[in-house]
């Protein structure tokens, strides 16, 4: 079967043990073998290996393709037993950057198209952690947000079209789709499911998780809908050929806001208020990931107070003159006085480095802790209404209090949208089996609150056989057809979303973590 594939392919498909095992792990706690890595050489390799793909299942050959960019991905979703599909360094063209927009494909890192606007003066203001080096269509797949979610939105908020290739092998172009028979099935599974699908919403500022199915003005507007379907959709319902994104002005100055918080209320009312201040950034971090730091990196933590505040927030403000940014600081000052015990604001290069570092190291420092405990990413990505923040906190607390667990979290409070990780020994048998107990119990909270099991990392392997508690049986019953009506062989990205079961998610489990060499 594979030397057919490879003639078809010019080759360019890898079976040998040292790709297997690399493109086995993400940026996760799961591991998973392909078959083969497809390293394709233009798009007509892709419209090739979708067929043959179909026409070996048809066959009643067992195969699937799984799009991957560069492995960033925390929950799984671009592990694959059968066909991984690699497109940074083979389909990762800049195809046009206009006044308003930017046209690409795929595997373009998102730094390196950055960078070419950045030349015009222009942005996409999304901002992830992993902006150096994931690629677009990763973001595009996963729906990505970052530190600049709570003024500029997440990436739907910037694609203007998609070109995506279907399991049939067509081409759709969002903007001037003809897919009518996909379309009249899509409108007419929305209008059956109205009520069900507004009753089982999310009441988040961000959201990445399921099928997004929210967003049909009068579930009638089908083309832009069927683009903000894709988005998110981690590639189980096409191949996403052609990006093209919406581009901005990018402003010319910032600067930084920073306040201490001992008492959990005073910082949720800090973020409500903030909020009305329009900050480009409304970040935080908690007192157990300085003690962690405290430990590892002590030189990093130096000018905090000790013992380290409960809540550190910062607040970033940007604009296009230092006057302009001064102006919005000098504002949300009133908020730090009145509510933190100690605050602090800078608009200098260094001394904003010296203010965000703590903040902007947190992932990169908690990664490598010494002990055998590290800190696992698979409830990293939970988000609710940002009024119910410091409740929220505190469910993460009893969450873990419960279990004996350390753990750290940090991230956008702004969108109350945290990143969790706990500190966990996965080479410990006993340790290892409390994961998927702490997953049901963090999910199941999130549901009771209204929340998402992802505010910007996408479901994977991780959330999938949680969507249950988060949403409810009929909505993920809602998704799964969704999934049916696009892809019905279940040749895309299969182990993703809705398809994964507990069991699964527990044999695909890693025995150790170590950080993703990307």
């Amino acid at each position: 079967m594979f030397k057919k594939l490879k003639n078809i392919l010019h080759e360019k498909i890898k079976t040998d043990e040292y790709t297997l095992k690399h493109y086995s792990s993400d940026g996760s706690i799961f591991k998973i073998k392909p078959q083969g890595v497809v390293l394709p050489k233009d798009w007509e390799d892709i419209f090739n290996l979708i067929k043959f793909v179909n026409n070996e299942n048809k066959a009643g050959n067992r195969l699937s393709i799984t799009a991957r960019g560069k492995g960033t991905d925390l929950t799984g979703a671009p592990l694959s037993d059968s066909l991984i599909v690699r497109f940074p360094g083979y389909l990762d063209k800049i195809l046009e950057i206009g006044d308003n927009f930017a046209r690409v494909e795929p595997g373009v890192i998102y730094g390196d198209l950055q960078k070419e606007l950045e030349k015009q003066g222009k942005t996409i203001p999304v901002n992830p952690a992993s902006g150096a080096f994931c690629t677009v269509g990763g973001m595009v797949s996963n729906n990505s947000g970052g530190t600049k979610s709570v003024k500029y939105g997440e990436t739907r908020d910037y694609v203007l079209s998609l070109k995506v290739i279907l399991a049939d092998g067509s081409e759709i172009n969002t903007k001037n789709n003809e897919q009518r028979a996909i379309n009249n099935r899509l409108k007419e599974l929305i209008e059956n499911n109205k009520e069900l699908i507004e009753k089982s919403r999310p009441n988040t500022t961000k959201n990445a998780s399921g099928y997004y199915l929210w967003n049909y003005k009068g579930q009638t507007s089908v083309n832009s809908s069927l683009m903000q379907l894709f988005i998110g959709s981690e590639g189980t319902l096409g191949i996403i050929k052609e990006i093209t994104f919406k581009i901005v002005k990018k402003p010319t100055h910032d600067g930084i806001l920073l306040g201490y918080f001992n008492d959990l209320a005073r910082a949720g009312q800090a973020v409500i208020r903030l909020l009305k201040h329009n900050p480009s950034s409304l970040e935080m971090v908690d007192k157990s990931v300085v003690d962690i730091i405290r430990e590892l990196e002590p030189e990093l933590v130096v000018d905090l107070p000790k013992p380290a505040p409960r809540i550190i927030l910062y607040a970033e403000f940007d604009g296009f003159s230092k006057d302009e940014v001064k102006n919005q600081i000098d504002k949300a000052k009133t908020v730090m006085k009145d509510l933190a015990y100690e605050h602090h604001s800078a608009i200098e290069i260094k001394e904003k480095e010296r203010l965000w570092r703590v903040r902007l190291k947190s992932a990169s420092v908690i990664e490598h802790t010494k002990s055998s405990k590290k800190a696992i990413p698979f409830v990293e990505d939970g988000a609710v209404a940002q009024e119910l923040f410091p409740e929220y906190i505190e469910n993460i607390n009893k969450i873990f209090g419960i279990y004996n667990i350390q753990f750290a979290f940090w991230g956008h409070a702004g969108n109350a949208n945290l990143h969790v990780q706990p500190l966990i020994d996965l080479g410990d048998r006993a340790q290892k089996e409390l994961v998927p107990n702490i997953a049901r119990d963090f999910y199941e909270v999130l549901g009771k609150m209204k929340g998402t099991a992802s505010g910007e990392h996408g479901d994977g392997i991780s959330r999938a056989p949680f969507l249950e508690l988060t949403y409810n049986k009929e909505m993920v019953e809602l998704f799964k057809k969704v999934k049916q009506i696009f892809d019905p062989l279940n040749i895309f990205n299969p182990i993703c979303k809705t398809n994964v079961t507990i069991e699964q998610y527990k044999k695909f489990m890693r025995n150790d973590y170590a950080v993703y060499s990307k």
